[in-house]
C-alpha cells in the first residue's frame, strides 16, 4: 500500500496532455490498484476560511490511500489506524454523495454488510466505476480526559441527524468551520442554542442567528432556519451545513460591509481578483484590486482612480485581454460599454484576470465625441492664398484633377497627379480659366498648349472650348438631361428630401461641398429635381417657401387590385392638419373625400406603418420633409374578408416577407419545375400544402423537400425533416446566404411514417441459380435482422420451404459479419458495406464439434508502384466447411474438381501454399489477428470471367475478402472489438484507399525497427507509445510515409512519422473548445509539410479542413453574437427609458384631465353667478 501526500490541483491542460505511455499505466495501475480519500474534522477546520469557504473541503487536499482491489476494507483501517493514528473500534466510515444541487455532502454511513468487503466491490457496489477515487470521512469521536484518547461513536438511532456548523464573525468576515453535532429530526435549534455558544466560545445566553447553507452556483442560496421549527419541518438532513452568527447590530450596516451569512457568501461568490496593466507597459503588473463581478462601469473606473489618486474616473479607459494571443484587443471599452464586470473579463467564453487601463488628457466621453484625423499641409504662395479670402458673392471653388485616357479601354479615364482647387469667377470663359491654370501649376508654354479641359460627369469627359464659360456648365447638364430650364427647377439631397435649394444656392454651390453637406460617408450625391408645371404641361418657377411648409410624398394603395401607386406631392405647414389636405388627395386619387391615412415609416427589418389621426397637426404627427404618406379607401367589412390585404401595413408587411420559390425535383436537380409565391413566415406545413396543391397530391405529408446549399449549388444531403423547421426563412438559409431554391420528392408513405422506418437495400444469392436480385425492405427502425429475413422470405424463391436464411455484411470482397437474428436494423449501415442474403445449407446446421466455418476469397498478385507484388483480392467471398484431419486434396475435390487453382493460406496479406496432404484446420488456430477477413483460404487464380459450379451449400466466389474460422462453440460473426476500426469511422473511405493495411516494404526490403522505443507496425518502425492508434490508421488509410520524395532516408522518414503521430494525438485528446488559433497554424504547417513530402494525409488534411471551417465559423459566431448582445442591451435600455417616459406622460395626463374636469364644472355655471 502507498500513502498519498494531499496535492494541489494539476492543470487540467497539463492532465490532457500526458503521454500515451503514462496513461497506460495508469490504467494497467487502475485495474489493480483505487485510491480512498479519507477527510476528517482537522481538515475541515483548516481548509474552511481558507481554501473553500463552500460544502466541507476540497477532497483533492485530503489524505489518500492506494489500496488494491483486493484488500478487505477490515485491513485498510487497520492501515488507516497505522497512518492515523486512530485504533479501529473508535473509526466511524460515512459516504459522501452529489446532490441535484451540485454541493457534495455527507449521506450515509457505511454498514456493517458493506465494511466485510474488499474494497474494490465495495467501490463497484457504490456505482463510483467511472472514478478509481473513492471519497469517506472518517468519524472520530470525542476525546476524552486529559490524555485526549478517543472514545468509541456513539450509537445512532434512524432519528438521528448528523448536522456540520460553520462560525461567521461580520466584523472581522471570516467564517470557520467549528465542529459537528448529532440531533434528533423532532427536535428543534432553540434545544442546542446552548451547545453552538460553547463551540464559538459564547455565552451561554448569547442570542444567534442561524442559516441553512444549500448551494453556491451558480447563485447562491442561503436562508434563514427558524429556531422554533423541527429540524424535520426545516427539511434538515445528514450532511447539511448550518452556518451561526451573533445578530447583527443596528448600526452593522454601516460599518459591516457584509453583516449577515447569506451577504457574505454572495460576496465570496462574486469576488474576482483583477490585475491592471498600464496600456503603455502591457507586460508588467501595475497594481492588483479585489473587485466584484456585479460592479457596474462606474463602479470599477471609480476604484481604479482611487487607486491612482484620480479626481475624474471617466479620464479611465480600459481595454480587454486577448486570451488566445495574450495581448491586449485592437478596440478599447466604450464608456459606460458594459453593465458588469462579469461581461468585461469574458473573451469570447474565455475568462480574463488582465485589464488594461490608460490615464486620458480629457474625459472618455468628451474624447468619443471627438475625431482625430491626420492632415498633411502644403504650402502655398501668397497671392493665392489672398485670391481665396477675398471671394466675391458670385465665385466659386471648383476641383481641378489631372485625367488621360485609360490605355486598356478608350472609354475610360485615368487619374494622376495632385489636385488642386481653383477660383472660377462668374462669366469666366475656359481661356481666362486657363490662364489661372498655367499660372498656379507654373507649366511651361510648349507643354501646356498639349492640354486638353473638360469637364467629367460619371467618368465620361465632355470637352470645352475656350469660349464656353465654365461657371454654367453643371446646371446646364441637369436642363439638358431632363428637358427643364434651370432656372425653373429646384434641387433637394438625400434619401428623404429634406431641404430645397433654390437655384441661386445651385449655381453658387459646388457639387463637392453639396455632397458633403448631404452624407460625408458616401461617396454619391442624390438629388430630387422639383419641376412647378402651369398650363398646358409647361415648367414654371418652383413656389416661395418658409420653414413652416414641410415637403410629403403621397402613395395610393387599393386593396382590392393590391396595388400601391405613387400619385404626388404637396407643400404642407406644419400647423395644418390632414383634414384640411383630403379634397387635395382625393383630387390626385379621383375619390370621394374619405380616405385612410398612414406613415410609411420603415420596411427593413421589421416593417413600421402607423396610422395617422387626421385631427393632429402634421408637427403633431411627428411628420416632417420627406415623409411619406399612404393612403386608402376605408377597409369595409365585406373587404376584410374578401381581400387579402385590407389595409396598408397588412399590404407592406406581405411584400415585406413575399419570397419567390423555385422548386426543382430531386431526381432532376438541374431542371426548374414550378415556382411558388410564397411568405417567409409560412410554417412547415403550410409550405408542403401549397406545394401539394400545385401538384394535385391530397396528402402533404407525403412531400418531403431538401435545402438547397449555396456553395456547390446542389441540394443538401440531409432532407428536412417532418416539421423539423418552424418557418420557410429557415429552410432558404445556408450559412448566413439565402437561397430561393428547394428540392422535393414525392414519396410512396407519408413522411413521418417514412422517418419512423428504414429501408435496406439486400442482394438475395440463389442457392442453386446464377443469378443475384437486390431487393429493397422498409421495416419500422425497431425491427430486428429476423424481420428482415421474414420479409425477405415472401419475396425470393427458396431452394425448398423449410430453408433457413442468413444476412452477411460484405465489403470489398470480404465478409465482415454475419447479423445475429436479434440485431436491430437501425444499427445497419447498407450505403456502403453490401448486405448479402442467402440460404444456410443443411450440412451447416448439423456441424460436428470439430468442424469449423471458413472464409474463402479469390485473388491474385500484383505490383505497385515500387514493383513490389501485392495481394489482390476479387470475386465474391463465400463460406466454407472444413472437417477435422481434412486434407487440402479432399477440400479442393469439394470445391470444384477441375479447377487448376493454387490453394494458400493468406494471413495478413501473406500467402503460404498448401500442398494436397496438409491438413487446412490446422492452420486456423492464431487469434492475434486483427479482423477475422486478414486470415483466409485463398484461391489464386485470374481476375475473369470463369463458369462456376457449387455445391448446394456454398455461395459463389467472387471477391477476395479474410478468412474467419467458426467452430460451434464460438460466436457467428467478427466481435465488436475485431471490427472496432471500422465501425468507428466511415467506411466510405476504404474505398479511396487501397492500400490500406499493406506492408510498408516488401518482406526482403524491410529495414527492421531502430532501437527497443519502438515497434514495427506493418513493416514500418513506430514509437511504442504511438503503436496502437498508428495501427488503426494503417489498417484504415495505409501507411502515411512515402518514398515519393524522400527516397532512401528511411530514419528520417520514422522521425518525420514520430511528429506527425504526436500531431495526430494531440488532436485526438483535444475537444473543441481548446482549440486555438496558435493550435490551428501549428497544426497547418505540419500537415502542409507532410503533404509537401507527398506522405499519405489525405483522410488528416480532410478531418482538419472541417475543424478550421467549425473553428473560424464559432469565432465569427461569436464576435457577431456579442456585437448583437450588445446592440440588444442598447436597445433594451432605450426601450426602458421610453417607457418610463410612456409612464411619466400618463400620469401627467391624468392630472390634466382632473384639471380638465374642475374646468367642466365652471363651464356649466354663470360668470356672474352668486354676485347678483
Amino acid at each position: 500500500m502507498t500513502i498519498l501526500n494531499p496535492q494541489v490541483n494539476e492543470n487540467p491542460r497539463k492532465k490532457i496532455r500526458l503521454t500515451k505511455e503514462q496513461k497506460e499505466n495508469e490504467r494497467a495501475g487502475a485495474r489493480l490498484y483505487t485510491i480512498i480519500k479519507v477527510s476528517r474534522d482537522e481538515d475541515f477546520c483548516e481548509q474552511i476560511g481558507r481554501d473553500i469557504y463552500f460544502d466541507l473541503v476540497d477532497h483533492d487536499k485530503v489524505r489518500s490511500f492506494r489500496i488494491q482491489k483486493q484488500m478487505s476494507f477490515k485491513l485498510f483501517k487497520e492501515e488507516v489506524a497505522k497512518e492515523l493514528g486512530v485504533p479501529v473500534q473508535f473509526q466511524r466510515f460515512w459516504l459522501w454523495a452529489k446532490r441535484q444541487n451540485q454541493s457534495y455532502r455527507l449521506n450515509r454511513l457505511l454498514t456493517f454488510q458493506e465494511e466485510t468487503k474488499s474494497v474494490g466491490k465495495l467501490r463497484e457496489e457504490l456505482k463510483t466505476a467511472q472514478n478509481a477515487e473513492l471519497n469517506l470521512f472518517l468519524e472520530v469521536n470525542n476525546y476524552h480526559g486529559a490524555g485526549l484518547h478517543p472514545i468509541p461513536p456513539p450509537d445512532i438511532t434512524q432519528q438521528d441527524v448528523l448536522l456540520f456548523f460553520k462560525l461567521y464573525d461580520a466584523q472581522k468576515e471570516k467564517l470557520r468551520y467549528v465542529g459537528r453535532l448529532f440531533v434528533k429530526d423532532s427536535g428543534k435549534p432553540a434545544e442546542i442554542l446552548k451547545k453552538l455558544n460553547e463551540m464559538a466560545g459564547f455565552s451561554p445566553d448569547e442570542k444567534i442567528e442561524l442559516y441553512e447553507e444549500i448551494k453556491f452556483e451558480p447563485t447562491v442560496m442561503c436562508e434563514h432556519i427558524e429556531k422554533e421549527f423541527t429540524f424535520h419541518h426545516s427539511q434538515l438532513e445528514n450532511g447539511d451545513i448550518i452556518c451561526f452568527q451573533k445578530p447583527p447590530p443596528a448600526d452593522s450596516l454601516t460599518r459591516c460591509r457584509y453583516p449577515d451569512v447569506p451577504s457574505f457568501l454572495e460576496y465570496i461568490l462574486n469576488r474576482w481578483v483583477v490585475r491592471f496593466q498600464s496600456l503603455e507597459k502591457p507586460k508588467k503588473d501595475d497594481f492588483v484590486l479585489e473587485l466584484s463581478k456585479v460592479l457596474t462601469y462606474d463602479n470599477v473606473t471609480e476604484r481604479i482612480a482611487q487607486h491612482l489618486g484620480l479626481d475624474d474616473p471617466t479620464k479611465i479607459r480600459l481595454t480587454l485581454r486577448n486570451c488566445y494571443s495574450q495581448q491586449p484587443i485592437v478596440q478599447a471599452i466604450k464608456y459606460q460599454g458594459f453593465h458588469h464586470l462579469s461581461e468585461i473579463l469574458s473573451y469570447r467564453n474565455q475568462i480574463s484576470n488582465i485589464l488594461y487601463y490608460e490615464v486620458l488628457d480629457i474625459p472618455l466621453p468628451v474624447l468619443q465625441g471627438l475625431k482625430t484625423l491626420n492632415v498633411s499641409f502644403h504650402h502655398a504662395e501668397k497671392d493665392i492664398l489672398l485670391e481665396e479670402k477675398n471671394l466675391g458673392p458670385q465665385d466659386c471653388l471648383v476641383h481641378v484633377h489631372h485625367f488621360t485616357k485609360d490605355a486598356s479601354d478608350p472609354q475610360k479615364v485615368k487619374n494622376f497627379g495632385k489636385p488642386f482647387l481653383l477660383i472660377i469667377r462668374e462669366g469666366h470663359t475656359l481661356a481666362e480659366v486657363k490662364l489661372g491654370i498655367q499660372k498656379k501649376l507654373n507649366a511651361p508654354d510648349e507643354e501646356f498648349t498639349k492640354w486638353k479641359f473638360a469637364i467629367l460627369s460619371l467618368g465620361q469627359p465632355d470637352y470645352l472650348s475656350d469660349m464656353d464659360i465654365v461657371s454654367n456648365r453643371f446646371l446646364e447638364e441637369v436642363a439638358k438631361e431632363f428637358g427643364v430650364p434651370y432656372n425653373f427647377s429646384g434641387f433637394g439631397y438625400g434619401q428623404s428630401v429634406k431641404i430645397i435649394l433654390i437655384v441661386q444656392t445651385g449655381r453658387q454651390c459646388l457639387v463637392g461641398q453639396l455632397r458633403e453637406v448631404s452624407d460625408k460617408d458616401n461617396a454619391e450625391l442624390k438629388l430630387y429635381l422639383e419641376i412647378e408645371l402651369g398650363p398646358e404641361s409647361h415648367p414654371i418657377p418652383p413656389p416661395d417657401r418658409t420653414k413652416e411648409d414641410i415637403l410629403l410624398f403621397f402613395k395610393l394603395y387599393d386593396a382590392e387590385k393590391e396595388e400601391l401607386l405613387y400619385v404626388g406631392r404637396l407643400f404642407v405647414k406644419g400647423s395644418g392638419k390632414p383634414l384640411e389636405i383630403l379634397k387635395k388627395l382625393n383630387e390626385m386619387a379621383g375619390f370621394s373625400p374619405d380616405e385612410e391615412l398612414y406613415e410609411e415609416i420603415k420596411f427593413e427589418p421589421t416593417v413600421m406603418c402607423e396610422h395617422i389621426d387626421k385631427k393632429l397637426t402634421f408637427r403633431a404627427s411627428l411628420l416632417e420633409n420627406g415623409d411619406i404618406i399612404c393612403f386608402q379607401k376605408p377597409a369595409s367589412v365585406d373587404s376584410i374578408t374578401l381581400c387579402r390585404y385590407p389595409d396598408v401595413p397588412s399590404f407592406l408587411e406581405y411584400v415585406h416577407n413575399r419570397q419567390f420559390v423555385h422548386f426543382l425535383s430531386l431526381e432532376k436537380p438541374k431542371e426548374d419545375d414550378f415556382c411558388l409565391e410564397l411568405s417567409k413566415v409560412l410554417t412547415y406545413d403550410d409550405v408542403t400544402e401549397r406545394v401539394a396543391r400545385h401538384l394535385g397530391l391530397e396528402d402533404p405529408t407525403k412531400i418531403r423537400l431538401t435545402p438547397h446549399n449555396c456553395c456547390s449549388q446542389q441540394p443538401k444531403p440531409q432532407a428536412i425533416k417532418y416539421q423539423g423547421v418552424d418557418q420557410l426563412s429557415e429552410m432558404l438559409v445556408h450559412y448566413n446566404q439565402t437561397s430561393d431554391i428547394l428540392y422535393y420528392e414525392v414519396l410512396d408513405i407519408p413522411l413521418p411514417e417514412l422517418q419512423g422506418s428504414k429501408t435496406l437495400k439486400v442482394a438475395f444469392h440463389h442457392a442453386t441459380k446464377e443469378d443475384t436480385v437486390v431487393h429493397s425492405i422498409r421495416l419500422p427502425k425497431q425491427s430486428t435482422v429476423g424481420d428482415v429475413i421474414n420479409d425477405l422470405k415472401t419475396k425470393v424463391e427458396l431452394s425448398h420451404p423449410d430453408a433457413e436464411l442468413r444476412l452477411l455484411e460484405v465489403f470489398y470482397h470480404k465478409i465482415y459479419k454475419i447479423f445475429p437474428l436479434s440485431e436491430m436494423i437501425e444499427n445497419i449501415n447498407d450505403q456502403y458495406w453490401t448486405l448479402r442474403a442467402e440460404e444456410i445449407p443443411e450440412e451447416e446446421m448439423n456441424l460436428g464439434p470439430r468442424d469449423r466455418l471458413i472464409h474463402v476469397y479469390h485473388y491474385h498478385f500484383t505490383k505497385d508502384a515500387s514493383q513490389s507484388q501485392m495481394v489482390q483480392n476479387f470475386g465474391e467471398p463465400f463460406l466454407f466447411i472444413i472437417h477435422e484431419r481434412e486434407t487440402l486434396g479432399a477440400v479442393k475435390l469439394r470445391i470444384q474438381k477441375k479447377l487448376q487453382w493454387k490453394f494458400a493460406f493468406i494471413s495478413l496479406g501473406r500467402p503460404e501454399y498448401l500442398q494436397d496432404s496438409d491438413i487446412v484446420s490446422s492452420r486456423f488456430q492464431r487469434r492475434d489477428v486483427f479482423g477475422v477477413w486478414e486470415q483466409y483460404l485463398g484461391l489464386e487464380h485470374s481476375d475473369s470471367p470463369w463458369k462456376r459450379g457449387y455445391p448446394t451449400n456454398q455461395r459463389k466466389a467472387a471477391e477476395l475478402i479474410g478468412l474467419r474460422p467458426y467452430n460451434t462453440e464460438g460466436p457467428k460473426g467478427p466481435t465488436p472489438d475485431e471490427i472496432e476500426v471500422f465501425a468507428s469511422g466511415d467506411i466510405s473511405s476504404l474505398l479511396n484507399y487501397p492500400t490500406a493495411g499493406q506492408y510498408f516494404l516488401p518482406e526482403e526490403h524491410h529495414q527492421g525497427v531502430l532501437d527497443e522505443k519502438y515497434e514495427d507496425i506493418g513493416g514500418f518502425c513506430v514509437l511504442k507509445a504511438q503503436a496502437p492508434l498508428y495501427r488503426k490508421i494503417w489498417l484504415r488509410y495505409g501507411h502515411i510515409a512515402t518514398n515519393q520524395v524522400l527516397k532512401d532516408l528511411y530514419s528520417t522518414q520514422v522521425t518525420l512519422v514520430t511528429n506527425i503521430m504526436a500531431l495526430i494525438m494531440d488532436m485526438r485528446i483535444s475537444r473543441f473548445a481548446e482549440v486555438s488559433s496558435t493550435m490551428i497554424d501549428l497544426w497547418e504547417n505540419k500537415i502542409s509539410m507532410a503533404e509537401k513530402l507527398e506522405f499519405k494525409v489525405s483522410w488528416l488534411r480532410e478531418r482538419f479542413q472541417d475543424v478550421k471551417k467549425d473553428f473560424y465559423g464559432k469565432k465569427n459566431l461569436n464576435i457577431e453574437l456579442l456585437e448583437k448582445s450588445q446592440s440588444f442591451q442598447a436597445a433594451k435600455d432605450e426601450l426602458k427609458k421610453a417607457q418610463e417616459n410612456v409612464w411619466s406622460l400618463k400620469s401627467r395626463i391624468r392630472l390634466l384631465h382632473k384639471e380638465k374636469l374642475m374646468y367642466s364644472d365652471k363651464d356649466r355655471s354663470l360668470l356672474l353667478q352668486g354676485l347678483v
